[in-house]
């Protein structure tokens, strides 16, 4: 073939010269698909495949005609180079088929150990940021939770009490039953290191099938909170596109997201968190596959963390990220919007109770619904949480649903301090697994009054933001320091009596310096004890983009 005889075959040469390598590169793509994926989003894919397509055709059209002049050039008649891109097709196709993995199904559930076959399932229930003042069941006359309140009907009725007030510290002190100084995990970009036994890792080594499900980027599988499960799941929020988390890493998708979010009407939930109706569907494929299982579940919701988002959902939203610092006017509408949601979940909450009694399982299962910490409503002069130790941000719901054949008490036992070390020790023992030495909680179960003093009080820490607080209680008073100087504008010392004075309006250190003097010893001594049985936890890393930009949508980094 001459040069003028290649020339005229240019279109096909082009069309055809450049669908081979885009047909090649699709086929990489499909067998590499989640390398490509983990590092961008599909549209980003497809667009490089279509630019370097479109250099293909481009170098084809300028220099192809003298390429191709001889023999060379018998590959781009039609015949033979349809032949050609057919072969390329079907091999991208097999190759497809044999090297892709295929989607791996969740593992099936297996059968009950003989050693717990009078045991019960555990159910953990952590919902995030839900103020125990605001149910039914503890007071509140404006909020409706029967379902969450129904776990008391049989079951048990505490005060408790978290030991930091935002997510990670405080769930990791409820999952591993150490106080914050002891675990470590107390700041943005700390961890639980792996020498830090959860209560999955207990009831797993006991022979429990174990699943976690949670909607909180600061319980992530990177900050260690997956330990001891057979199966964890990150509910991330949506992304742009389809993309995946770590998308967020390239800056194009960061302005595009930006635009987006600025641009478009309204606010939607799944781009800050999944739901309850979400949590919701991957609970019910679990419970399905295990309902002839033993299993132990750690169940997260999001709902009552802001955004605090209108019912039905209409785009009408409050989130923190973009409104630090709202004004003391908005306060009456900020605290129905968060009743909407508490009773949103609660509506959800009935849903998977309903689904444990349509597979048999809710009678034979132990249920504790907890909460890692409450919201501030301007009482003391500021917003949100994980700035201060006052009680509308650590005083939680502790109620524990017992097995049908438990011996454990019951009714509402209210007026005594329990805390949120103390919960997994006591599925621990309803389990009959022994807690681990270093576990500092207690079982609940034998009751709180034979309790030494220092486990009859609460002791809750915060290194958040440059506020460094401690707090103390017992059922009379509850003491509060922080560092001097800190942003919040704290005193450095508070005294309250908190049986006569719940809603902690005055400080009283100035008449009553002697008990301030007796509560910072048992401070001091359980901040001591917790720091030297520290783990090498806590350690610190680097963010990823993605957790930087979740985190920043929950409003936990400006």
């Amino acid at each position: 073939m001459d040069e003028s005889e290649a020339r005229g075959w240019t279109p096909s040469l082009v069309l055809i010269g450049s669908f081979v390598p885009f047909a090649l590169a699709i086929t990489v793509f499909r067998v590499k698909r989640d390398v490509f994926l983990e590092q961008m989003p599909p549209a980003t894919v497809l667009l490089g495949i279509v630019a370097a397509a479109g250099v293909v055709a481009g170098l084809l059209f300028f220099f192809g005609p003298r390429a191709f002049r001889g023999r060379l050039g018998t590959i781009v008649r039609p015949w033979p180079a349809l032949v050609a891109l057919g072969v390329v097709v079907a091999g991208g196709a097999v190759a497809g088929r044999i090297l892709v993995s295929p989607t791996s199904e969740p593992a099936a559930a297996p059968p009950v150990p003989e050693a717990l076959a009078d045991r019960p399932n555990i159910i953990l229930v952590m919902v995030d940021t839900l103020r125990a003042d605001h149910l039914s069941c503890y007071g509140a006359t404006d909020v409706e939770s029967p379902a969450i309140c129904s776990l008391a009907d049989g079951g048990a009725l505490y005060d408790g009490y978290s030991h930091a007030s935002w997510t990670k510290p405080a769930t990791a002190s409820l999952v591993t039953a150490t106080l914050p100084s002891t675990h470590g995990a107390m700041s943005k970009p700390s961890a639980i290191a792996d020498d830090v036994q959860l209560v999955s890792e207990v009831l797993q080594a006991r022979g429990y099938a174990t699943g976690g499900i949670v909607s909180n980027i600061n319980l992530a599988p990177s900050f260690g909170f997956d330990q001891g499960y057979d199966e964890y799941h990150y509910l991330a929020p949506d992304y742009l596109a389809g993309a995946k988390e770590s998308s967020s890493k390239l800056i194009l998708y960061q302005i595009a997201r930006s635009v987006w979010f600025t641009l478009k009407p309204g606010q939607r939930v799944s781009d800050f968190y999944q739901d309850s109706l979400t949590v919701n569907t991957h609970a019910f494929e679990f419970l399905e596959r295990h309902r002839d299982a033993r299993f132990f579940l750690f169940l997260h919701y999001m709902d009552p963390h802001d955004p605090y988002f209108r019912h039905p959902y209409d785009g009408h939203a409050i989130a923190r990220v973009s409104n630090q610092h709202p004004d003391p006017s908005l306060a009456g509408e900020m605290h129905r919007l968060y009743k909407g949601e508490i009773e949103y979940l609660d509506r959800n909450f009935q849903t998977l109770l309903q689904k444990l009694r349509e597979l048999d399982l809710y009678d034979d299962t132990v249920i504790a619904l907890v909460a890692d910490h409450g919201e501030e409503f301007y009482e003391h002069g500021g917003w949100w949480h994980g700035l201060t130790l006052y009680d509308e941000q650590i005083h939680v719901p502790l109620i524990i649903k017992w097995s049908k054949h438990a011996r454990a008490p019951v009714g509402d036992l209210r007026g005594r301090v329990a805390r949120l070390i103390d919960v997994a020790p006591t599925l621990i023992a309803k389990a009959g697994a022994q807690a681990p030495a270093e576990m500092q909680g207690l079982d609940l179960a034998p009751g709180l009054a034979q309790r030494s003093e220092k486990d009859r009080m609460a002791f809750s820490e915060e290194d958040h933001e440059g506020n460094v607080l401690r707090s103390i209680r017992n059922t009379e008073w509850k003491l509060i320091e922080a560092n001097e100087g800190n942003p919040r504008g704290l005193a450095v010392t508070e005294l309250y009596a908190i049986s006569r004075d719940p809603a902690e309006s005055k400080n009283v250190i100035a008449e009553h310096a002697d008990v301030g003097g007796e509560l910072r010893a048992h401070a001091e001594a359980q901040e001591t004890a917790a720091r030297a049985a520290a783990h090498a936890s806590g350690t610190s890393r680097k963010l990823s983009t993605s957790e930087e930009e979740a985190l920043r949508s929950l409003g936990y980094i400006e």
